[in-house]
């Protein structure tokens, strides 16, 4: 079974000051815009992974203009195969049924 992996241009961000540890483990986390770290509900926003994350940075439309591959639907449309295949992706769950999952 082939390997896929997400496409390059998918990235991760963190809306919370990272302790050191965290810094030492992440990959490539763009820099969000001050006015989306201010929001009051940035926290449950860190750790997701957006397929464009140039939307970290429009404060108009985030986090409706995030393309979140949050969902193991989410992935396999951004891979672009329907082809059954092993997909291994772990993100924080943030939400269920509609309704954010509390920490």
């Amino acid at each position: 079974m082939a390997r896929r992996r997400l496409p390059v241009e998918a990235d991760a961000v963190v809306l919370a000051e990272p302790d050191e540890a965290e810094q030492r483990r992440a990959v490539q986390m763009p820099e969000p815009a001050p006015e989306i770290l201010a929001r009051p509900d940035a926290a449950q926003y860190s750790g997701r992974v957006a397929l464009n994350p140039a939307c970290f940075s429009d404060v108009a439309g985030f986090p409706g203009s995030c393309r979140w591959l949050d969902r193991q639907s989410a992935v396999e449309a951004a891979l672009g195969d329907r082809r059954p295949q092993e997909v291994r992706f772990t993100s924080p769950l943030v939400g269920y049924a509609g309704k954010p999952v509390p920490r």
